[in-house]
């Protein structure tokens, strides 16, 4: 005999199994529920640490891969004239091309660019001021071509050439105010937007690029010990 649908919305489950489905869903006794809560915060923590370790290594890497080929390339010259603005467009044009449509890549790859181009020009002997105004130029010019935003453009390259002054034990104090210079003028060329948020960035550009290069200084020195 078939049962009725009303039968069958009558009929009560055994109370074996809901007794089964209540110990499933019980919390275990003794554990008080903010334990868990501490361990979970704790693991995201460690992970986010993790990950952050992780983009630091990258942009190192990129740094180390930029440093190595801007010196080559200068070396390679021995004593003719070198074009060094060229180099550091080529540069600049391949990492923005690399990191294409990806704003965290973009940051390391522009931050780590510009640090490891400082680097490699001061291995190769040349000259740093002129190179922090084509760092500072080509960032600005290949983050036009693919529609970045300006302003975060301009901060990644100055972060990036603090920590690379900072590596090769020389000083933002002369290279700030040129380098900020070198970033309106070249914003105005795009856009009063893109100036504006270009003037916004570098209020208080010495002390922030000495404040990036003192950070940076602290954590190489802490990595050696």
């Amino acid at each position: 005999m078939v049962a009725t649908s009303s039968s069958v919305r009558s009929k009560k489950p055994p109370e074996r199994a809901s007794a089964v489905r209540h110990e499933r869903t019980a919390a275990p006794r003794g554990r008080h529920p903010s334990a868990s809560i501490d361990r979970a915060a704790s693991t995201i923590r460690e992970r986010i640490v993790g990950a952050l370790d992780k983009f630091d290594a990258i942009e190192g890497e990129v740094a180390g891969l930029v440093r190595a080929s801007v010196s080559e390339s200068l070396a390679a010259a021995r004593g003719a004239v070198v074009d060094v603005a060229a180099v550091i467009r080529e540069v600049f044009a391949g990492t923005v091309d690399a990191a294409g449509q990806s704003a965290g890549a973009l940051r390391l790859g522009i931050q780590g660019a510009a640090r490891g181009t400082v680097a490699g020009v001061h291995d190769a002997g040349g000259d740093l001021g002129s190179a922090v105004t084509e760092i500072v130029k080509a960032a600005i010019a290949e983050g036009h071509r693919v529609g970045a935003e300006i302003g975060s453009v301009v901060r990644y390259a100055l972060d990036g050439v603090s920590q690379g002054l900072a590596e090769v034990g020389k000083s933002t104090a002369h290279i700030a105010t040129r380098a900020a210079q070198d970033a309106l003028a070249t914003a105005v060329g795009i856009s009063a937007l893109a100036a504006e948020a270009v003037r916004q960035v570098i209020l208080g550009t010495a002390e922030g690029m000495e404040e990036v290069a003192r950070r940076h200084r602290a954590e190489r020195a802490s990595d050696r010990r």
